[in-house]
């Protein structure tokens, strides 16, 4: 689907030109100018039908999955599952808890900064902007524009506009003559992008196979200086809404894409097909990138669903320590309990404003919370504190190790329970098992010590265990001396 363009690169100006008679072989390379998509008539083979069926049936089950309150309980954790995965895809790793205070900061006081943990803040920004936007809207050049801004920022040179020089990606030495991809010149891009548009508004195929076709061209074409794969994921979240595939909540579609990296780069690489526009052929190529988008999205629902089980458990358990202290269900305290899933982390101003109470109740509602164990504070000085739902914070830490399978054993989001992998075809997800333990020991199993913690249920900071049991040897011994 697409030609070759030969290029020069001018070493001594760092710059890309047109090839002129007399230019040295070494310094020509290609880049992949893609047809436009507009009116391209997508088949699908038997294979890739099944797996459209079983997504579309997955859509319609996470559609039906939980009432609307549940859905939205689990949002704050859904949506950054998503962007956390969109980010480790390129290479971004998450810190959960150093990027949550940082949001914490930035809501109540927005700044310009340029940190590692401002670009993973700005990412989950983006997301709420894409997730947002009224779906019955059709999607501009715009839109995308302001995701890529919003997700690089001000400081960024390249900020909000197509790319005005040529990128590639790989390779080495901080040229395109060594990449393993060059996308098309930048006098290319403007074209490309209002086929694309085009195509986004105008369906022709069945929802997911559009969204896999938009989302091939958008990475081969790669508009923007930085910010691509970010980009066109929040697109893909985009399209979902317009077309009514999610209607509630967020569908974590990039956690299962993050898991399978090495099978969605060589998908996207598929799609670079050579030769006629009308060639049969050209449908082929996005056979790989369709399959994909239909694994990731039962792979998504799936993982959505244990999430939505696990916050339903902490929440029952969080009720059930404030009851125990005596906490009446109209109390400040509690009706903070009911919010933390959609907000787990803030400081005392915003927790004025989600109780509508004053800063000394919002005070006393956090510090009753963290003296029975459902927060900790995570910072602690007379300018800022901010207050998490440890728990909470531990699911988003594990879910995102998990989601690109960096971690075999799951801390435990509910006390008294060890969550483990279940690897489906598609995506690693949580199985809750019970475990139960003492009232108020934390009870998590150490993936390598292989015993229970016994600090404190809701404890902050690091698990701490027992001294290990003396062998079966030993102990022989020591009952046959005494």
């Amino acid at each position: 689907m697409g030609y070759y363009v030969k290029r020069f690169w001018d070493l001594p100006k760092g710059s890309s030109r047109p090839v002129r008679p007399g230019d040295i072989p070494e310094g020509i390379y290609d880049t992949y100018v893609p047809h436009e998509i507009a009116n391209l008539d997508v088949l699908i083979d038997s294979e890739t039908a099944k797996k459209l069926s079983s997504a579309e049936a997955s859509l319609a089950k996470f559609r039906t999955m939980r009432s609307t309150d549940n859905i939205s309980a689990a949002e704050w954790l859904m949506r950054r599952a998503e962007s956390a995965a969109s980010s480790m895809i390129e290479g971004l790793h998450t810190y959960p808890r150093e990027v949550t205070r940082t949001e914490v900061k930035f809501r109540s006081k927005p700044s310009n900064e340029d940190s590692k943990a401002m670009e993973l803040v700005r990412n989950i920004i983006a997301f709420d902007q894409a997730l947002d936007r009224d779906p019955s809207v059709d999607i501009t050049l715009d839109d995308l524009l302001d995701t890529q801004a919003t997700i690089k920022g001000p400081m960024y040179l390249y900020s909000g506009i197509l790319r005005p020089a040529q990128n590639w990606i790989g390779g080495f030495g901080g040229m395109p003559l060594f990449a393993t991809f060059v996308p098309p010149p930048p006098s290319f891009i403007r074209r490309l992008m209002d086929d694309l548009i085009t195509r986004v508004n105008n369906p022709i195929g069945p929802p997911l196979v559009e969204i896999a076709l938009v989302h091939a061209q958008f990475e081969t074409v790669h508009p923007f200086g930085d910010g691509n794969g970010r980009t066109g994921r929040a697109l893909m979240q985009m399209m979902l809404r317009k077309s009514e595939q999610v209607t509630n909540g967020t569908l974590p579609i990039s956690v299962p894409l993050a898991f399978d990296r090495d099978r969605y780069i060589a998908a996207l690489t598929k799609s670079h097909f050579v030769g006629d526009p009308g060639d049969p052929a050209r449908s082929h190529c996005y056979r790989d990138i369709i399959q994909l988008v239909a694994d990731a999205v039962v792979g998504a629902t799936q993982y959505a669903e244990r999430l939505l089980e696990m916050i339903e458990l902490l929440v029952n358990y969080w009720r059930s320590l404030a009851t125990s202290a005596g906490l009446k269900h109209s109390s400040a305290p509690f009706r903070l309990i009911e919010l933390l899933p959609r907000w787990p982390a803030f400081d005392i101003s915003q927790v004025a404003e989600l109780l509508e109470v004053s800063e000394q109740t919002a005070r006393y509602s956090a510090e009753t919370l963290e003296r029975i164990g459902v927060l900790v504070q995570s910072v602690s000085n007379d300018k800022h504190r901010i207050y998490e739902a440890d728990a909470l914070m531990n699911t988003y830490r594990d879910m995102v190790n998990f989601s690109t399978g960096q971690s075999e054993v799951v801390d435990p989001t509910v006390p008294g329970t060890t969550p483990y992998s279940l690897r489906t075809d598609t995506v690693t997800i949580y199985t809750p098992i019970s475990n139960p333990g003492t009232a108020d020991a934390c009870g998590y199993v150490g993936p390598r010590t292989k015993r229970e913690c016994i600090r404190r249920i809701g404890h902050p900071g690091a698990h701490r265990y027992p001294p290990a049991a003396a062998s079966r040897s030993d102990e022989a011994a020591s009952s046959d001396a005494a």
